[in-house]
């Protein structure tokens, strides 16, 4: 089985002039495509949002917010190093848990 992404047709000239944009701007990450972005999701889901270049951009942000520091936070023994470290760098304590 092979896994695709598709887009119709008609967007395909729009999706090429978007990225031509990103590479010309050098803005992978921030500019206009991430507010865009930012934007459009807060409006479909009548909440606030913010976009982040990483999964542990978003941890971290999400950790802090949470306020771990000081808490022991439970992650999976079979993890990518990210999670672990995003906790410690937020000043929880990691526990691995199966």
């Amino acid at each position: 089985m092979k896994f695709t992404i598709g887009f119709e047709k008609e967007d395909v000239t729009t999706l090429h002039s978007y990225w031509d944009e990103i590479i010309r701007t050098q803005q992978w990450s921030e500019g206009k495509f991430t507010k865009l972005f930012e934007e459009r999701w807060s409006r479909h889901n009548r909440l606030a949002s913010v976009a982040f270049s990483s999964w542990s951009g978003g941890a971290l942000a999400a950790l802090e917010y949470f306020d771990v520091k000081g808490h022991t936070v439970l992650c999976p023994s079979n993890t990518f190093m990210a999670t672990p470290l995003s906790v410690i760098k937020a000043g929880g304590n990691v526990e691995f848990v199966d």
